[in-house]
């Protein structure tokens, strides 16, 4: 077959080929880039929701001290 393509100088077979297999590395390299943005927003989200919870307990210990400290000095107030 390969003497038959020089015979004749069809060059299209190999142009097809060439050009088939660059449509499949882009779209290897699409699939590959929006693999990696989804990857990096489930972490910025993972972050997010982390921040969100230490903020969240930071002020519930803060408040749960001021309760205690104001139990420890005057237990006879009440708490609201």
């Amino acid at each position: 077959m390969l003497q038959h393509l020089k015979e004749k100088k069809d060059v299209g077979f190999f142009t097809s080929v060439a050009g088939l297999m660059q449509q499949c590395w882009y779209e290897r390299l699409t699939k590959i880039v929006v693999a990696v943005v989804v990857v990096v927003v489930i972490i910025i989200i993972i972050i997010i929701i982390m921040v969100t919870i230490t903020i969240t307990i930071t002020i519930m210990v803060i408040i749960m001290r001021a309760f205690i400290l104001r139990i420890i000095n005057n237990p006879l107030l009440p708490l609201l």
